[in-house]
């Protein structure tokens, strides 16, 4: 697996102002920088959590979409609420939440069995007892946070899915993966690679996705768009009318900007669909 590492090149200035998951500074105001509380702290006050994953069906097993899921963590309680995935979740283990039929645990298996991440967990969601998707869930950094040129580069594990073959005689192949998670503050832009698979063989020897967009809004999310673009290294096996979706969010955080990332990828065309969720630090 590869090891854990976070390599910032160049930080704008900042400001350390606070450890408990507070700051001020608004648009117009000075950049300034919080310590993020890790996911299980019980310090008093809430967290804004971002789920970044993979949107399934949970017959099929196709991948519909991904998304980025806002919403909050009560730090005394633990009670999570991430809308549609679960609302007002009670927790009932490490890193596990549940509210009626719906549940979030974490993934303790495949690429992520080994991972340790402060603000972050790879978790699957259920409803009734069928996945709803796999998701990356963590306190997201703030935008205003974010350094305002340099790079960082964020180091971990992906969890890569195949589903070929369109609609008839689809064949399914899951590996695990290193991934590399570039960022780029002067240009707003996030690029991941995705190699080194084990478990099922895969059609293809890496994953490249270039030019996601960092957000605008207050919560450091990234997504991709127009200019985004991805090579699946052995030609385009999704078959014809391809399409890329990719979200992701970057998590936690100190004065040297965001501590982890992670999100998650789609991309599917006539012939089938290639999807994962990764993360790093």
């Amino acid at each position: 697996m590869t090891s854990f590492t976070k390599t910032l090149l160049t930080l704008a200035g900042c400001t350390l102002l606070a450890a408990c998951g507070g700051g001020g500074g608004g648009d117009d105001g000075p950049r300034t920088v919080f310590t993020n509380q890790p996911l299980d702290s019980r310090v008093p006050g809430e967290s804004t959590i971002a789920a970044a994953g993979v949107v399934q069906d949970p017959f099929s097993g196709r991948a519909a979409n991904v998304q980025v899921v806002l919403g909050s963590l009560d730090r005394p309680t633990q009670e999570l609420d991430l809308r549609e995935l679960i609302e007002n979740g009670e927790q009932i283990g490490e890193n596990a939440w549940r509210s009626g039929s719906q549940t979030v645990t974490p993934v303790e298996d495949g690429a992520f069995a080994s991972s340790n991440f402060a603000f972050l967990v790879p978790v699957n969601v259920t409803t009734d007892g069928d996945v709803a998707g796999t998701y990356i869930v963590g306190v997201v950094s703030r935008t205003q946070d974010l350094p305002s040129s340099g790079s960082a580069t964020f180091r971990g594990p992906a969890s890569v899915s195949t589903l070929l073959g369109g609609t008839g005689g689809a064949s399914y192949a899951k590996a695990s993966g290193d991934a590399t998670i570039t960022a780029s503050f002067r240009n707003e832009t996030v690029d991941l690679l995705v190699e080194d698979f084990s478990g099922d063989t895969m059609p293809f020897g890496s994953i490249e996705i270039s030019d996601m967009q960092i957000s605008n809004d207050s919560n450091a999310t990234f997504a991709s768009n127009g200019g985004s673009s991805y090579d699946i290294g052995s030609g385009d096996i999704v078959g014809e009318n391809a399409r890329l979706d990719a979200e992701g969010a970057f998590y936690g955080g100190d004065s040297n900007g965001p501590a982890e990332a992670g999100g998650a990828f789609l991309i599917k065309g006539d012939d089938g669909e290639v999807f994962g969720v990764f993360a790093g630090n």
